[in-house]
């Protein structure tokens, strides 16, 4: 066999801003491989010719399911995302390589002087201060850049089903660009086939072909359907049993667009692709004194002109995105445009929000879970709902461990011996919050409004007052969840 060229591009701390240590960190969930030594992830993640060879196991499939936001009396319309995990030592290359392509796009971004207009899955620094931006900082900037124009238009646009609209063939055109060769190294090229034509196994299908999830019985007596087992073991099967049990179950993504979204190098890959569009568009409107940020698949757009055409700006942009791939679309559902002007001297507030366009934006401008109304910003009543959802799944599931533990307890008894901290922990304030609010690992949500209303400053001081009641809350859903499974 002839030998395979090494490539050219290596990385280090110092050009990626990510010590080894985080590079190869082992990933501990069960997959399909076995556990493995960061040396020997590093040896191999490190070694082109043993990526180029190396054979990538099928992504894990979970599904993310939530409800959107609706006013009381309405169902809210149920939304799911699939999430996909590499297995450990593919992780750990999509990592590695992942930073060698960070490296060549921070590279780029400075040469095309866009730093400021893209804004997810990067590490850019608080201008004053320790640390890295969030969205509530990356928010925060949107926001006063509005009110330091007094009058301007607003356009809060999505695109749909961004990961999966990703073309294959334009994917490639801009990684080779972005490594400034002709073809991609045999290394990337190996990287680049795995999460295009990517193969991926639903866990639940997994875990019941293994007999890890069936039916079961309750602590309450009852039939239902849960884990057999007390541990999913770090390796879900054998090379032999994968082959023979979960091989017939695998899916192979054959359409000429989509990536896998939660590998750890998709979101990089996602901001690559958009490179030529946000050049583009953020030249075009830092023309006319404008401004222009992406996060994501989130796009806003200001615009000092409050006579332009909003119609032709959004065809506009739906025009530079087609021509990064014809899947790429503007979500009409998603798409607001707003007016801020400058209030009258007789009224306390400095600007005045109108809706131009889009009935999803009658509350005011939202943006990176915050809404804003020219004077004052809110957490989204979605952000709210979510954090109201999150609390009643945990206040279940914690009451039924509890009572699963006290059969037969009455519900006097099951409210006293209850650890109602254990729940407002998951929540709640972080102890020693203000040494500690950088290290977001920390943070809960309690934690992050705090800091939110921090960063506005005046203008957030709405934040805490809509989570006032929120320990009343948490402690009632308990309460009805320990009356619930006592019966």
């Amino acid at each position: 066999m002839p030998s395979i060229p090494l490539s050219p591009f290596v990385t280090s701390k110092r050009s990626t801003g990510v010590s080894p240590a985080k590079l190869f960190r082992i990933r501990q969930y069960p997959h399909f491989d076995a556990d493995i030594s960061i040396s020997e992830a590093q040896r191999v993640a490190t070694d082109p010719v043993a990526v180029a060879r190396h054979a990538f196991f099928p992504f894990i499939e979970t599904t993310e399911r939530w409800t959107r936001f609706a006013q009381k009396g309405i169902s809210g319309k149920e939304k799911s995302r699939p999430l996909r995990k590499a297995a450990r030592l593919d992780a750990c290359i999509y990592t590695h390589y992942r930073s060698i392509l960070v490296a060549a796009y921070e590279a780029e971004l400075r040469k095309l002087g866009i730093e400021e207009n893209v804004l997810a899955y990067r590490r850019i620094r608080i201008v004053h201060g320790k640390g890295h931006k969030c969205n509530i900082h990356f928010a925060n900037d949107a926001f006063q850049r509005i009110q330091s124009l007094d009058d301007c238009i607003v356009y809060a646009l999505d695109i749909k089903s961004f990961f999966d609209s990703i073309d294959h063939a334009k994917l490639k055109a801009v990684w080779e660009h972005i490594l400034s060769v002709d073809r991609l190294p045999p290394d990337h090229y190996k990287i680049y086939k795995s999460v295009t034509r990517y193969a991926w196994v639903n866990k639940n299908d997994i875990y019941e072909k293994l007999g890890f999830i069936g039916p079961k019985t309750a602590p309450n007596g009852r039939p239902t359907v849960g884990y057999r087992i007390g541990k999913v073991p770090l390796q879900v099967c054998s090379a032999a049993v994968f082959r023979e049990q979960i091989a017939p179950l695998i899916a192979v993504n054959k359409e000429p667009h989509g990536i896998p979204q939660g590998s750890p190098i998709s979101d990089v890959l996602a901001n690559l692709y958009l490179l030529e569009f946000d050049a583009k568009i953020a030249k075009q409107i830092q023309s006319v004194g404008g401004s222009y940020y992406r996060y994501s698949d989130d796009i806003l757009i200001i615009v000092p002109d409050v006579s332009e055409d909003h119609n032709a700006r959004i065809l506009q942009v739906q025009k530079l995105l087609n021509d990064c791939g014809e899947k790429l679309m503007i979500q009409p559902q998603k798409t607001c445009v707003f007016r801020f002007s400058k209030a009258d001297a007789s009224l306390a507030t400095k600007q005045l929000c109108t809706l131009i366009d889009g009935a999803a934006g009658k509350n005011g401008l939202e943006y990176l879970g915050f809404r804003f109304d020219g004077a004052r910003v809110y957490l989204r009543d979605s952000t709210l709902s979510n954090l109201n959802r999150k609390m009643v799944s945990s206040a279940r599931r914690l009451a039924r461990r509890h009572c699963g533990h006290n059969p037969g307890a009455s519900i006097a008894s099951l409210e006293a011996t209850f650890n109602y901290n254990l729940l407002l922990r998951q929540f709640g304030r972080v102890q020693d919050f203000e040494s500690k609010f950088l290290e977001y690992k920390n943070w809960t949500f309690w934690t992050y409004a705090k800091r939110a209303a921090s960063v506005f400053g005046n203008c957030g001081n709405p934040i805490l007052h809509q989570l006032k009641r929120y320990k009343q809350f948490a402690r009632r859903k308990a309460d009805e969840a320990l009356s619930a499974c006592s019966h």
